[in-house]
C-alpha cells in the first residue's frame, strides 16, 4: 500500500508540474496609426509564415486614422497587417501585451488591383519583435549590394530590356551568350550566396529555441532533404513550438527522389 501511495504521490506530482509548465495564452492589443490608409478601410490581421492559406485572426477598421487588434496567445506569432482586398503588408512579431505600430502607406493601382507600399514603420512595445529585426538587420545591406549589382551591370540589364520589348529572340539568346551576362549571373550568384550563409548561421545559431524553425518558415520559400537532417539537430522545444510543428508539416511533404 505504502509502494502504491508513493507511486500515486509522484504521478499527482509530475503531472502538476506538466500543467504549470503548459503555456497559458497571454492577451495582447495592438494599435496602428498608419497614414495614407483612407478613414474606413478594412484592416486584417494575417497569419504569417505559415506557408499555407490562411484565414485572419482579428479585424478592425480605420478611424481617425488608427485601428486596433485584440486576441491572445501562447507562443511569439508573426502577423501581416493587411489592407482588405489590397497587395502590401506589414509584419509585426508578436508575444503579449500592448504593441503600437506607425508608418505611412503609398497607394498605387495596376489593371485595377489596389497596392500599399508601408514605410517608415516603428514597432513599440514589443520585445519579440526588436530582436526579430535585429537578427535579421544585416539584410540592410542587400539594399547596398543590388544597388552596385545594377550599377555594375547596367549596359547588359539595358541591352536584354530592350530586346525582350522587341521580342528580339535572336538578339536575346546572343546577349545570353556574353562576357557580360555571365558577369551578371556571377555578381548574382554571390550576393545570394552569402546571403544563404548568413541566415543557415543564423539558424542553426538558435536551433535550441523556437526561433530556428520560425526563422526558415520566414526567410525560406522552399525546403529540401537537407533541411529535414538540419531539424533533426533542433531540441525539442524547438521541434513541439509553433512553428516548429508547422514547419515539421512542410518536410514531411518532400518526396524523396
Amino acid at each position: 500500500m505504502k509502494r502504491a501511495s508513493f507511486s500515486t504521490a509522484i504521478c499527482l506530482l509530475l503531472l502538476t508540474a506538466m500543467i504549470s509548465c503548459t503555456s497559458k495564452p497571454s492577451s495582447f492589443t495592438l494599435t496602428a496609426t498608419i497614414n495614407g490608409l483612407p478613414e474606413g478601410t478594412v484592416v486584417e490581421l494575417m497569419p504569417g509564415a505559415t506557408h499555407q492559406s490562411e484565414r485572419p485572426i482579428a479585424e478592425s477598421i480605420v478611424k481617425d486614422g488608427s485601428f486596433t487588434f485584440k486576441g491572445t496567445l501562447k507562443e511569439p506569432r508573426l502577423f501581416e497587417i493587411v489592407a482588405i482586398n489590397t497587395e502590401g503588408s506589414i509584419k509585426v512579431l508578436i508575444e503579449k501585451g500592448d504593441v503600437t505600430v506607425s508608418g505611412k502607406a503609398t497607394s498605387t493601382e495596376s489593371e485595377g488591383k489596389l497596392s500599399y507600399q508601408y514605410d517608415s514603420i516603428i514597432v513599440t512595445g514589443s520585445d519579440v519583435h526588436t530582436l526579430y529585426k535585429e537578427k535579421l538587420a544585416f539584410l540592410d545591406s542587400l539594399n547596398t549590394l543590388y544597388d552596385t549589382f545594377h550599377a555594375s551591370n547596367k549596359e547588359i540589364m539595358e541591352a536584354l530590356k530592350i530586346a525582350q520589348e522587341a521580342h528580339d529572340d535572336s538578339l536575346i539568346r546572343s546577349l545570353l551568350q556574353t562576357e557580360a551576362f555571365e558577369k551578371m549571373q556571377n555578381d548574382n550568384k554571390a550576393i545570394y550566396d552569402s546571403v544563404e550563409v548568413r541566415i543557415n548561421k543564423l539558424i542553426t545559431d538558435n536551433k535550441k529555441t523556437w526561433w530556428a524553425p520560425f526563422l526558415m518558415m520566414d526567410q525560406m520559400y522552399m525546403f529540401d532533404a537537407q533541411d529535414k537532417l538540419l531539424f533533426v539537430e533542433f531540441s525539442g522545444k524547438a521541434q513541439n513550438s509553433y512553428y516548429g510543428k508547422l514547419l515539421k508539416i512542410q518536410l514531411d511533404a518532400i518526396t524523396e527522389k
